[in-house]
């Protein structure tokens, strides 16, 4: 696990890097944007992600699988390359005519406060959708050739910059806010074709229309694949945006709801960073043993993972929560309802974190297909409950109707994977955890606040920092810890 940790802090460290030009592209918006306006923006955003998980039909997953089956001069490759450009393509043909069809149905669903955003941008959504599928199979399929560097920073640092830019110049009216959509949507052409021009320079990449080179049986395998996939992708894309589509749809302020749940997302992304560096890191370790039918040593560096993911959601939530009313604070008096709603959306994400890398076990095993399963009904149960929720309480009717859904799915996976597995993440270190956080908890609520934001964020956050840091090392919850601060003891360097 040592060097899990150490790779997870490197993660950690450069995912933060992407997530604060999100922060600053969120944080402009809310400034130089109505709410309604900033709201449509992610609304639209929100769809195009979400159906580019059915218009890619998953074949940038079965590129990223298949294309290892075949030689760099196997012109198979090639075929392979084909199939998944033309795919997005044609459904995106077929489902703009759906959606065309359609269009009094779909923009009848919103609220009337926000049919002009609706109509106005109505025929954009396609362009938007297939933009963001082709830039999705280029970044999956340079991640099948090791160059993940390249296709991360693409889209994490010079997409964000560029939508900085953006906002920036609508904000102080060198563009007009029609012109900051239509150019937030065509900017993806910059890199399409950036990727499109790496993708092209790696071997075996090309196009060939030559389709005789599979079978009958071969195109059913590959069709089978990606369409399994497209199912697992659409469950999760879902459960991250189905929150905000049915805001936009059920509450009655429509989009300018979205603007602050938007709000609070980010701060949850931003919560769960270091959660998804370590699970990233930990799950080839896990993987590697769980081939091996190496129990022990899978048990070992689950209870380990999940020890030190308990850890960093515990601090996570103690900077967040101790400054909570710093964040209101920097944003409009429109945006105050994130002092109710990401308290409560914390809730199910932190019982999340707390289960450790469950689905990742799931994944990894024989019941690799309940994961699916699992996702399908959590996402059912959220759209049920949102349904009902949302028009009665609006944001906070949507933060636990989140929050309700992943407890119960974090539940199920819990007792399932004790049952089956023998693996259960919670143990007496987690309650040693929990210890450390009060002394904390008890200084954010006793201390004063300081005039100055910037002032009271850094004291607080230092405050938080040394007692937890302190209860860690005293009480000892987590080995890995230990055996850390030792390491970088003696080689002198953090990683």
């Amino acid at each position: 696990m040592g060097i899990v940790f150490r790779q997870s802090v490197k993660t950690t460290i450069i995912t933060f890097a992407g997530a604060l030009l999100g922060a600053l592209t969120v944080y402009a918006s809310t400034k130089l944007m109505s709410q309604q306006a900033f709201g449509y923006s992610r609304n639209l955003l929100s769809q195009a992600v979400l159906a580019s998980n059915f218009i890619l039909f998953g074949v940038h997953n079965m590129l990223y699988v298949y294309v290892y089956k075949y030689d760099v001069h196997d012109e198979r490759r090639k075929v392979l390359f084909t199939i998944s450009a033309i795919v997005p393509i044609i459904i995106t043909l077929l489902f703009s005519i759906v959606y065309f069809a359609l269009r009094d149905v779909i923009t009848g669903l919103y609220q009337a406060v926000d049919m002009e955003y609706v109509l106005q941008y109505y025929t954009w959504l396609p362009i938007y959708v297939l933009l963001w599928s082709v830039m999705t199979l280029l970044e999956q399929y340079l991640n099948s050739q090791m160059k993940v560097a390249i296709s991360t920073f693409t889209k994490e640092i010079l997409l964000r910059c560029i939508n900085i830019i953006l906002v920036l110049l609508m904000g102080f009216g060198y563009i007009s806010f029609h012109s900051f959509m239509l150019l937030s949507i065509l900017v993806h052409i910059v890199p399409i074709l950036l990727l499109l021009r790496i993708a092209m320079k790696t071997e075996g990449a090309g196009f060939s229309a030559n389709w005789q080179l599979f079978s009958k049986s071969e195109y059913k395998e590959i069709a089978s694949f990606a369409a399994f996939h497209l199912l697992i992708n659409a469950a999760i894309s879902l459960l991250i945006n189905v929150d905000t589509q049915m805001l936009g749809i059920l509450d009655k302020e429509g989009m300018a709801t979205v603007a602050v749940y938007s709000v609070c997302i980010l701060i949850i992304s931003i919560f769960q960073i270091p959660y998804r560096s370590l699970a990233a890191a930990a799950t080839p370790m896990v993987t590697k043993a769980y081939n091996q039918n190496d129990h022990k040593q899978v048990k070992d560096l689950f209870n380990r993972s999940s020890l030190n993911i308990q850890i960093v959601a515990a601090a996570m939530a103690l900077l967040i929560l101790g400054n909570m009313q710093n964040i209101i604070s920097v944003f409009d008096s429109k945006y105050a309802g994130i002092g109710i709603v990401v308290p409560v959306l914390m809730i199910g994400r932190l019982f999340d974190m707390l289960t450790g890398i469950n689905s990742e076990m799931l994944s990894m095993s024989q019941y690799y297909k309940l994961n699916f399963y699992i996702t399908v009904l959590l996402v059912s149960v959220i759209i049920i409950l949102n349904y009902f929720l949302i028009p009665r309480y609006g944001l906070v009717g949507a933060a636990w109707a989140n929050t309700i859904g992943f407890f119960s799915f974090n539940v199920f996976k819990l007792f399932f994977l004790h049952r089956k597995m023998g693996l259960m993440p919670l143990s007496k270190n987690t309650l040693l955890i929990f210890c450390c956080t009060l002394p904390p908890a008890a200084l954010c609520y006793l201390l004063p606040s300081v005039n100055n934001v910037f002032a009271d964020v850094a004291i607080r956050s230092f405050g938080i920092t040394i007692l937890f840091a302190g209860m860690l090392l005293w009480l000892q919850p987590s080995p890995d810890i230990k055996n850390y601060l030792r390491a970088v003891k003696e080689n002198k360097r953090l990683f």
